[in-house]
């Protein structure tokens, strides 16, 4: 599964660890983001599992 989102991020399909499994990165960069999975909550039924490095938390203003 490849695909590019309106987010700017791209996805393939790994195998790196025998089971498929979905990457998320950076379309521009290809900078990894983490995985997502289906076997999530509803309604969408995906848990986005993030890599916190790939995260930057600023604080609220105000």
């Amino acid at each position: 599964m490849k695909g590019i989102s309106r987010s700017g991020h791209a996805q393939k399909r790994d195998f790196k660890l025998i089971l498929p499994r979905t990457e998320y990165h950076c379309a521009r960069c290809g900078g990894h983001h983490g995985y997502v999975f289906n076997d999530g909550p509803k309604p969408s039924g995906k848990r986005w599992c993030n890599n916190g490095l790939a995260l930057s938390f600023t604080p609220a203003s105000g």
